[in-house]
């Protein structure tokens, strides 16, 4: 049985981003609860389409253009909402970062510490949590890459853009390899001020079943945005 969560208060004024309606950030928050979309249309009564042109709404009211890019804005706005009671806050992060297990998502400060953990991360890099949290994010780019200022590089690139795409050679704990792909951006306060930053990836072998497999030539990648926020 699922925990109780924020799923089951549809008030607008409980959304995650207040320019959601009640019943949009209810299909958000369950999708944060870790539902698909047919349980989201089960819950709810309402027609698999019905949910689907709710994601469309949330997309375009988020400025995003996926699911996961929506959970990671999501997840962004919950860790500038640290005015809420730390326990909400927690169970919130909590629930949002667990929803997508396929995709390490963690949030860093700006010189590249790590504050976050999800069950992605252990499965992408296979680090816990308590082996995790605090570390330089220094860890999962290769020895050479580490050398060549990677990180600062992204680090910088995000700062500067507000988003950057990532697609390279990343390190898990045991030394292997993998071609990951994703994308960080920035966290903002409400004065504009950057006090974070998400960082999203996913391990493409996993797609494939192969470990050793080469960089995909068919990866969809989007270009760096220009925008000041997630």
């Amino acid at each position: 049985m699922k925990n109780q969560s924020l799923s089951n208060k549809s008030n607008s004024d409980r959304s995650p981003a207040g320019e959601l309606s009640g019943r949009e950030s209810q299909v958000a928050l369950l999708a944060a609860d870790g539902l698909t979309d047919k349980e989201i249309a089960k819950r709810l009564d309402l027609q698999l389409a019905t949910i689907r042109t709710y994601w469309d709404r949330i997309r375009e009211k988020l400025g995003t253009r996926n699911r996961i890019q929506s959970i990671s804005k999501l997840l962004a706005q919950f860790y500038r909402e640290k005015s809420r009671s730390e326990r909400e806050y927690e169970h919130i992060m909590k629930l949002v970062v667990e929803s997508v297990p396929d995709f390490a998502i963690f949030i860093m400060e700006p010189t590249g510490i790590i504050r976050t953990w999800n069950e992605g991360v252990k499965e992408v890099f296979g680090y816990d949590e308590n082996e995790w949290i605090g570390r330089s994010a220094e860890i999962i780019f290769t020895e050479a890459d580490r050398s060549a200022g990677a990180l600062q590089q992204e680090l910088s690139a995000t700062m500067e853009l507000g988003r950057a795409n990532n697609q390279r050679w990343h390190q898990r704990k045991d030394g292997s390899k993998f071609w990951g792909s994703g994308f960080a951006s920035t966290v903002l306060d409400e004065e504009g001020n950057l006090i974070g930053i998400v960082k999203i990836c996913r391990d493409h072998t996993l797609l494939t079943g192969d470990r050793q497999t080469l960089p995909p030539e068919d990866i969809e990648t989007d270009q760096p945005e220009q925008q000041p926020a997630v």
